[in-house]
């Protein structure tokens, strides 16, 4: 009997190993990532967010640009600007296609990603 309890317990993963695989991956894969975020977005070909992948990016309008960093923890992002003009901001955000959807402090935002051709650069002119 006890052989056949050791064998049973040699067969059940570790604690903190494969157990932990299954919600790891749901956890992946319920939210967004990084890099669905990362890059250059317009909300009307005019205003636009840029979103690098070390977590810099910036906030660009017709002839302002504002510097912040940005982190994403499960599906919330949340963007601390460099200056004390525009307050930090929080939203829930979603990606389907090439659409990026924030919603936030009673504001929603529609962005699309820019294409290749569109460089951010342009963005600022």
């Amino acid at each position: 009997m006890k052989e056949q309890a050791a064998a049973e317990t040699a067969k059940q993963p570790a604690a903190g190993t494969e157990a932990a695989k299954p919600e790891e991956k749901v956890k992946k894969t319920a939210g967004i990532t990084e890099e669905e975020i990362e890059g250059s977005w317009t909300a009307d070909g005019v205003t636009g967010l840029l979103f690098e992948p070390d977590g810099t990016g910036a906030m660009i309008l017709p002839e302002l640009r504002f510097a912040f960093t940005w982190q994403l923890e499960d599906e919330v992002l949340t963007l601390f600007f460099d200056r004390g003009t525009v307050r930090d901001t929080v939203y829930r955000v979603s990606r389907k296609g090439n659409k990026l959807r924030l919603t936030g402090g009673g504001i929603v935002l529609e962005l699309k990603l820019r294409e290749p051709a569109e460089p951010a650069a342009q963005a600022a002119e």
